[in-house]
């Protein structure tokens, strides 16, 4: 018997990101879309669903998990709902995977409780509405953060806002919905702290290819990379501006032509 999307949306928030989804239901996902149908009704019917190019399918042809780089880059995208996949998997009749979708709910997704477009204020801090930029980075790149809300927060003339994650998410929320709000809706630009171990971060990773969705272009100057520690800059960041902390020399202008980029409308 079909599964009905009416059915299954009353158990769903349509508010709730796809991007919530837990690594596990995206790896059953994979596992029953990724091999070729006769029908089409594979992922490349799924990513034609979801209003993907020829050119794109091909693209995502070519990674050896098509449909887990489908769901990253569609994700992305503001109208990327749960509920939305769902009706997507029912319009190339894969109800051999929507018999679970009724399970796809907060035991089975990362997020805490998405109500609204905008996270419940129990899931950022309550202290600002918007932020002048996002800071991306990882946990062992955290002292330079520090010192980074300290020179642009509190000794910038500019009075600088950042969304730094130990201080504006509190603990239970979920940090992809936390992510797709703040970097979507609440910051104006954000900042990509660079290191060794930028790369090999999923959450780093999500969230960079999160706001390069949202800002394709350099004109607003939405992401700002900071080379923190020598490092290789990833392929999707190589098309900007570096702002380079590695050089010694030129640290006494680093920080106040940090602060005049972000201060810029």
């Amino acid at each position: 018997m079909a599964v009905s999307h009416e059915e299954i949306s009353k158990k769903i928030s349509d508010d709730v990101p796809a991007v919530a989804l837990s690594q596990k239901t995206r790896n059953k996902l994979s596992r029953n879309l990724n091999p070729p149908m006769p029908r089409g009704n594979d992922w490349k019917g799924l990513a034609d669903e979801l209003e993907f190019t020829y050119l794109d399918i091909r693209n995502i042809d070519l990674n050896k998990d098509p449909t887990g780089e489908l769901l990253d880059i569609w994700g992305g995208q503001k109208d990327a709902t749960i509920c939305a996949l769902v009706k997507a998997l029912e319009e190339i009749e894969r109800y051999d995977v929507l018999k679970d979708a009724d399970k796809w709910n907060r035991d089975r997704i990362q997020v805490a409780e998405v109500s609204s477009p905008l996270l419940n204020s129990s899931n950022t801090s309550s202290t600002a509405d918007s932020y002048d930029a996002f800071v991306c980075y990882t946990e062992k790149d955290a002292p330079f953060v520090i010192e980074m809300m300290k020179m642009l927060e509190t000794e910038s003339p500019n009075s600088i806002k950042l969304c730094v994650e130990f201080r504006d998410i509190l603990p239970g929320a979920s940090w992809a919905s936390a992510s797709v709000d703040l970097i979507g809706r609440r910051c104006r630009r954000m900042i990509v702290v660079l290191s060794p171990d930028f790369k090999g971060t999923p959450q780093c990773d999500f969230q960079t290819k999160f706001a390069l969705s949202l800002a394709p272009g350099t004109e607003k100057r939405r992401i700002i990379p900071i080379m923190y520690k020598q490092c290789e800059v990833p392929e999707i960041l190589a098309h900007l501006t570096i702002c380079n902390y590695t050089k010694k020399d030129l640290r006494p202008w680093f920080w106040s032509r940090l602060a005049q980029t972000l201060a810029l409308s």
